[in-house]
């Protein structure tokens, strides 16, 4: 697995955004000064409407996240290929999910 990653995934029938990237202990303790985790290694976020979650997570908590979850690596696929796991997928939500991205990788 790289130290970051980027997918579309299907929670409570929604197509939300998942993303992690791999932080140093000094930068993740920075980023979440009341909430670090001894042992988390990445930063994460899980994207709808709004951000529903952002925090410290492990390798476990990424397996977890996608495990059983309909998902597409969204950094790799373009929209077309994106709607052939989300054929519900609108370009707009694609194009807003695919902005997040921009500078965070």
């Amino acid at each position: 697995m790289t130290n970051y990653g980027a997918y579309l995934i299907e929670n409570n029938n929604q197509i939300e955004l998942f993303i992690f990237k791999e932080l140093s202990e000094k930068e993740l303790k920075e980023c979440f000064p009341l909430s670090y985790k001894e042992g988390c290694k990445y930063f994460g976020a899980i994207v709808s409407n709004d951000i529903d979650f952002v925090g410290g997570i492990n390798f476990k908590d990424i397996q977890d996240t996608l495990k059983n979850k309909k998902n597409v690596q969204l950094i790799e696929h373009k929209y077309n290929e994106c709607l052939k796991v989300f054929p519900d997928l609108s370009i707009n939500l694609y194009n807003k999910y695919f902005d997040i991205l921009e500078g965070f990788f």
